[in-house]
């Protein structure tokens, strides 16, 4: 157990309700590098929350910065938390990564800078531009491209997914006559299923050596409604057609 952790939850996250229960529970944990690995039933039981609502906190705080989860080797480990609310830092000292002394990092509540806002890279950008290609014509909130942008980023950046196989497992969602009624934003594939798992994995667990499953003679799409086999067949071949546009423009064909 770490007091530096517990003292940064407690004096600097912003994380309210369950999340900050959570949070917590982790950072009984932590060591001075601010990283623990409990089981999910583990962090349950120490913040008094139901396994689900763990998945959920988690989700949260990875959205608002605070945690990082990471995946430890072997079939049977728990995750990695890291916390990483603004302003901890490490130091190198004889070879060993330790939390600097507490009165270098923990700093007064009423003297923390504003977070900075996301920016999104003119890559994500791209592929936001690319992903409403795929999907009908339906109505988006204003801030769309940005935050679609943003998710691919994380796709990228934290969960290191390749661009390629982004691509794949958007366009099988697409593609698919069960998925493709629900997939029609990329923000779903962060998040998790009731049993935790990301729907990324949960869509690239279900792609098979076929290009698309078969399809049924009407398929319901909200904002649509009813399509056609031959609606349907079209779509698909729109999809397929932006899915290949999208990697000869990044050169991953």
């Amino acid at each position: 157990m770490s007091n530096i952790a517990l003292t940064k939850v407690f004096t600097e996250s912003s994380s309210k309700g369950a999340a900050r229960l959570v949070l917590l529970a982790i950072a009984n944990y932590a060591n001075d590098e601010m990283q623990a690995w409990p089981g999910v039933a583990c962090i349950a039981r120490m913040a008094g929350v139901k396994e689900r609502a763990v998945h959920y906190a988690i989700a949260n705080l990875q959205a608002i910065g605070e945690l990082n989860v990471g995946v430890r080797a072997g079939a049977r480990c728990t995750n990695l938390y890291t916390i990483t609310i603004q302003g901890v830092q490490t130091v190198q000292v004889g070879g060993a990564n330790r939390a600097p002394n507490t009165s270098l990092h923990l700093i007064d509540t009423s003297m923390k800078e504003e977070k900075k806002k996301e920016v999104p890279s003119d890559e994500g950008l791209k592929f936001a531009d690319w992903f409403k290609t795929l999907i009908p014509e339906i109505n988006l909130s204003d801030n769309w491209k940005t935050k679609w942008a943003i998710v691919y980023d994380k796709l990228t950046r934290i969960d290191k997914r390749g661009k390629a196989e982004i691509a794949k497992v958007c366009q099988w969602a697409r593609s698919d006559s069960f998925w493709s009624a629900q997939f029609l934003s990329p923000e779903k594939l962060r998040r998790r299923n009731n049993s935790g798992v990301q729907y990324y994995d949960v869509f690239k667990a279900k792609i098979t050596s076929s290009s698309f499953p078969s399809v049924k003679k009407t398929e319901f799409i909200p904002g649509v409604g009813q399509m056609t086999q031959d609606q349907m067949a079209a779509c698909r071949k729109k999809t397929e057609d932006a899915q290949n546009e999208y990697l000869k423009k990044y050169e991953l064909i």
